[in-house]
């Protein structure tokens, strides 16, 4: 692999250990509810912070979308708006079957799915041959890495007892919550003309990705917008927002969308620097990479000092595996 490669990869890693420290100040909110948060945050993250980095690294940024044409800029958006659905989704699957189990599903099937259909967009005749089999395979090791990982969370908390139904309900929405994750990543695979349009009136090339995420995650900000204001309204706390410690809680969430940001930005970068196949490649790793942070940050703050020894022995496993993944993954980009 040449240096570009194996900064691309690095990138990649710093920007999924970002990503996955996003929401632990989450832990340190006291006196508003979930949606107070997830407003601030979603606002910030998803819809302000994208136009002002594009604004801000994308020279003639109109231009660039009226170059690259109505068809490709308006199926972005909707890509967007389906994984911004993505984003509210998981949220409702874990109230229905709890955060071990949607978790696991989510994972899941955006490790399985985001790869493929990057690859199956850029070329799909590269899925039949030996550098696209191989692909395949060392997705495979990372999902099963996924997988045991997510065993463990769910030996250490058991999930609640829940009806059938509702449980059925909440598998369901997991699976879709995470096929439909995957489309940020086939964004960026499907943007590509944007970013050509973007290189071609002076933009960056490793920051010319930034023309293509701005759009959708702009789109993406609005199941999440909405949902936040319709529990607010429906739950009455708004009024929360001018109670006690809302200046400190106003402050974690906008540091929790400016980080949510950086890791984003850093994956576009990656992805550019890992070559024609860098969404494909790039967007397993970068998945372990959120996994594998959120599980230090969990040992950090003891969340598995009472587990088991089968979750550990799972969950070391699982850790194992993932690196294992990396590193294949590094050998083929």
């Amino acid at each position: 692999m040449q240096i570009e490669g194996w900064t691309g990869m690095a990138i990649v890693l710093i920007a999924g250990a970002i990503m996955g420290s996003v929401l632990v100040p989450v832990k340190l909110v006291r006196k508003w509810a979930w949606e107070n948060t997830w407003l601030v945050f979603a606002a910030c993250a998803y819809l302000i912070s994208p136009w002002l980095v594009a604004y801000l690294t994308i020279p003639k940024l109109a231009a660039v979308y009226e170059h690259t044409g109505s068809t490709v800029t308006i199926v972005t958006c909707f890509l967007g708006l389906g994984w911004g659905f993505a984003v509210v989704l998981l949220g409702i699957a874990v109230d229905m079957v709890g955060l071990s189990i949607s978790s696991a599903l989510l994972y899941g099937a955006s490790v399985a799915f985001g790869s493929l259909g990057a690859l199956c967009l850029i070329d799909p005749s590269k899925l039949l041959t030996a550098g696209g089999l191989r692909i395949c395979s060392w997705d495979l090791v990372l999902l099963v890495g996924v997988l045991c990982c997510a065993q463990a969370g769910r030996q250490r908390d058991p999930p609640a007892t829940h009806n059938r139904i509702r449980a059925r309900r909440g598998v369901t929405i997991s699976l879709i919550a995470g096929v439909l994750s995957t489309l940020f990543n086939i964004v960026l695979a499907y943007g590509e003309p944007i970013r050509k349009s973007a290189i071609a009136l002076g933009a960056n090339p490793n920051l010319a990705a930034n023309a293509i995420w701005s759009l959708a995650v702009s789109c993406g900000s609005l199941p999440s917008i909405v949902w936040s204001i319709r529990l607010l309204n429906r739950n009455s706390h708004w009024r929360l927002f001018r109670g006690a410690e809302s200046g400190k809680n106003l402050s974690m969430s906008v540091g929790m969308g400016a980080a949510w940001i950086i890791g984003t930005v850093l994956y576009g970068v990656a992805a550019t620097r890992l070559g024609r196949f860098g969404a494909a490649i790039g967007w397993p790793v970068y998945m372990s990479a959120i996994i594998l942070t959120g599980i230090a940050w969990g040992w950090l703050l003891g969340e598995w000092k009472t587990a088991p020894r089968l979750s550990i022995r799972l969950l070391w496993a699982g850790v194992a595996a993932q690196i294992l993944g990396i590193a294949l993954l590094s050998l083929a980009s």
